[in-house]
């Protein structure tokens, strides 16, 4: 559930920029994703809000990889 609703954040936010459209892998570094610290605490409130976690901007600011993202959502459910 919040691997999907993950993957299709990325995927939409690839579009919105008009990257290149590549397959979301849980592995993937968020680097690879062009995320700044913005996009990252947006990304926090969107996914508090959908799964009624609280995320810290400290923990959003950590993430690397897409699997951190799902790993610490994951981990307040």
């Amino acid at each position: 559930m919040v691997w999907e609703f993950v993957r299709e954040l990325l995927r939409q936010r690839l579009m919105q920029y008009g990257e290149p459209l590549d397959e979301v892998e849980i592995t993937d570094d968020l680097r690879d994703y062009n995320l700044d610290d913005d996009d990252l605490r947006e990304i926090a409130a969107l996914l508090s809000e959908e799964f009624q976690v609280e995320l810290t901007e400290g923990e959003a600011l950590a993430w690397e990889t897409v699997e951190d993202i799902v790993a610490c959502v994951g981990d307040k459910m």
